[in-house]
């Protein structure tokens, strides 16, 4: 399991959620490149971009209003630059990293040592478990001979 989240997803693709709603350029396998507003993303990298224009390897151009880019024929993915930086070049990977909303799920990891607090069971939102959660944990409290 991942330090990012339960799936066990990897830096990678978080960067890829986090990249959603900005304008990305992706080249496939074939030679192919689109560059358009990402708007949304799967796990596998699956891609889907709106009003993106589609450069073919003769360097021929199409306007495309949606297109659906299949994960496994991505060859690399262009993000801009998320985070303004003030910077020289030599930090420059280092803090557009350091400061991206993905490392907020590695904070609370260290924070907590690995047992990130969740909704409904005590965490960020407090409180006993409501609605299903409590519902199954009471049954299973019963089955045990508890409470």
């Amino acid at each position: 399991m991942a330090v990012t989240g339960k799936r066990g997803v990897g830096i990678p693709t978080i960067l890829l959620h986090d990249g959603e709603g900005t304008i990305v350029s992706i080249e496939m396998k074939t030679g192919e490149t689109y560059r358009g507003l990402l708007d949304e993303t799967e796990d596998n990298m699956n891609c889907v971009m709106k009003d993106a224009v589609r450069t073919d390897i003769n360097g021929n151009t199409t306007q495309v209003e949606q297109v659906y880019l299949r994960g496994s024929q991505i060859l690399f993915i262009v993000f801009p630059d998320i985070y303004p930086l003030q910077l020289g070049v030599d930090a420059l990977v280092e803090c557009t990293l350091k400061h991206a909303p993905m490392f907020k799920r590695v904070k609370m990891w260290k924070k907590h040592k690995g047992a990130i607090p969740t909704l409904g069971q005590g965490g960020v939102g407090g409180g006993a478990p409501r609605g299903q959660a409590a519902a199954i944990i009471r049954k299973a409290q019963e089955r045990r001979g508890g409470f």
